[in-house]
């Protein structure tokens, strides 16, 4: 049949590999955010797991296949280590999580005003910050970072400062 050629597979039934994987539901996550991974790793049903979350963590380890939320203690870059183990041997998947800082927000202190006199709050802007205050009543601008009341009866006010690169609160 002119130039042809052939090849032949054969397989191996008694030789397994295990591979450790997994992956976080978000790659970065603010101070006090609960994280949570997906664990894709390919091995036997009776496999054993070790997870460690480095170097602050709650908990700081886990051996179970889902190892549940987990709480960083301090922000910046967290090492996730998953260490699988079975009858095919041992495999070990290292990624990392990135723990950002939350913004600060400073409402002002608490005061006395007589009817009819604004009062500022807040403080100065930091650049890369969004402000928003609750209620928006009596203020003169509800996102500013130090706007001014003049109200006709006692009010309180909530400040929400956002990060705008990070989407912490």
């Amino acid at each position: 049949f002119g130039n042809t050629a052939s090849v032949k597979i054969n397989v191996d039934t008694n030789c397994c590999r295990s591979y450790a994987d997994f992956k976080p539901v978000k790659a970065e996550i603010c101070l006090g955010e609960q994280a949570v991974f997906q664990n894709m790793s390919r091995c036997s049903p009776n496999a054993t797991f070790l997870w460690r979350f480095l170097p602050d963590g709650v908990p700081v380890s886990s051996a179970s296949f889902d190892p549940g939320p987990i709480v960083f203690s301090g922000a910046g870059n967290k090492t996730i280590q998953l260490i699988v183990n079975d009858q095919c041997g041992s495999d070990t998947f290292e990624s990392y999580l990135g723990v950002n800082l939350k913004p600060f927000a400073f409402a002002g202190n608490d005061t006395v005003i007589c009817l009819n006199n604004p009062v500022k709050l807040g403080s100065e802007p930091i650049g890369g910050l969004s402000y928003n205050w609750f209620p928006a009543l009596y203020l003169d601008n509800a996102r500013s970072a130090d706007p001014v009341s003049k109200p006709l009866t006692a009010i309180s006010y909530i400040l929400r400062v956002t990060d705008m690169y990070t989407n912490c609160f």
